[in-house]
């Protein structure tokens, strides 16, 4: 049940090791800058303010691109969760037409941190829940792979 997933994202998420560097995942808006190695460079608490401050498609590409390095950025999952329902749409388009594991579970980490900050009633969108649920099932490894 995807509910049960919500809550164990993180520690599932830290469980899943260095993710691959590719690019492939996402429809948004590509700055030159937002993601390359400066921004990362940042102490984590920097990272956080400087990442209140882009935009949606912005702070979605950062937050992927986040998860693909080694220890992944997940501490951005939540100021990503204070964004409840602004940005729900977006991810909820990415994680039905994402081609890697890893961009599902760090979307599943924002939700989770949505549903912990009520900045978003998850448990009452059914069509994202059910969207969750079938991306979930076709994910491809890891702990939540489910068995044929």
């Amino acid at each position: 049940m995807i509910a049960v997933c919500l809550g164990c994202s993180l520690g599932l998420v830290i469980g899943l090791g260095s993710p691959s560097s590719s690019d492939r995942d996402v429809e948004v808006i590509h700055s030159a800058n937002l993601a390359d190695t400066s921004f990362f460079e940042q102490a984590p608490s920097d990272q956080v303010d400087s990442f209140r401050g882009l935009s949606t498609d912005e702070q979605f590409y950062v937050y992927t691109q986040g998860l693909r390095r080694e220890p992944p950025t997940l501490y951005l999952a939540h100021p990503f969760g204070e964004e409840g329902g602004r940005v729900v749409g977006l991810l909820q388009k990415n994680i039905s037409s994402a081609e890697d594991d890893i961009t599902v579970w760090g979307l599943l980490l924002v939700f989770e941190q949505m549903h912990r900050l009520k900045t978003y009633d998850t448990a009452d969108a059914r069509d994202l829940m059910h969207s969750l649920e079938f991306r979930v099932k076709s994910m491809h490894e890891g702990p939540l792979k489910r068995d044929a």
